[in-house]
């Protein structure tokens, strides 16, 4: 499948990091070879999996996913010169042993005769890499020690750690065998410190922009 708008097949195609395209109806339409060297490393979905599908299905959490979903509406919504309204985003899309930070680019394709954007360009960099303990408190293996009242363990859908329950102020720790091995009776939200860190900035100018 392809993109109704063109955009610059070659440079997708040699773009180190892993590239993909969002269509106006949200559906990943291409990803480049990068993609699966990704995937193969940090354990996520191979190209043939993802292809097809709807971008905001991969995404965990109602939170995030209605923040990205606002984000894509936003892209898709306004007509853009070529080369205009593209967003960067940083995130964490940690693994069970490395703290991994990566940009993401969000740019609308469009043309010089075509304003309205008829897809997205994704393309995800890695920025910052290292060992998850010297970043994070590393907790137990336990899964009972961060299950709530009514059994279900909650994790960050950004850095992946996991909620303690009944500890005030707010405790996240990551698990790395839970991250590793999921459990079941897991809900995602997203921690206080990835929301401030990552979303809250984007979030306040959309708020600031709508006001104007």
């Amino acid at each position: 499948m392809t993109t109704a708008a063109p955009f610059p097949e070659r440079a997708f195609d040699d773009e180190p990091w892993p590239a993909y395209v969002i269509d106006a109806g949200g559906i990943i339409v291409r990803v480049n070879w990068a993609w699966d060297r990704e995937a193969q490393a940090a354990g996520g979905p191979r190209s043939g999996e993802v292809l097809g599908t709807r971008w905001l299905d991969w995404i965990h959490g109602d939170e995030l996913r209605a923040w990205h979903a606002d984000l894509l509406a936003r892209l898709l919504g306004s007509p853009y010169a070529p080369g205009q309204g593209g967003v960067v985003q940083t995130c964490e899309c940690n693994t069970s042993m490395r703290y991994r930070v990566f940009t993401m680019r969000f740019s609308p394709l469009t043309t010089h005769r075509v304003r309205e954007p008829s897809g997205v360009l994704v393309i995800t960099t890695l920025i910052a890499e290292g060992l998850i303990e010297a970043h994070y408190r590393v907790g137990v293996p336990d899964p009972a020690r961060y299950r709530d009242a009514q059994g279900v363990l909650r994790q960050c859908s950004g850095c992946r750690r996991v909620h303690v329950p009944g500890v005030e102020p707010p405790s996240w720790e990551i698990a790395p065998a839970l991250v590793a091995t999921p459990v079941p009776d897991v809900s995602h939200g997203i921690c206080e410190l990835c929301w401030e860190r990552y979303y809250s900035g984007l979030a306040r100018r959309a708020r600031a922009k709508g006001r104007t």
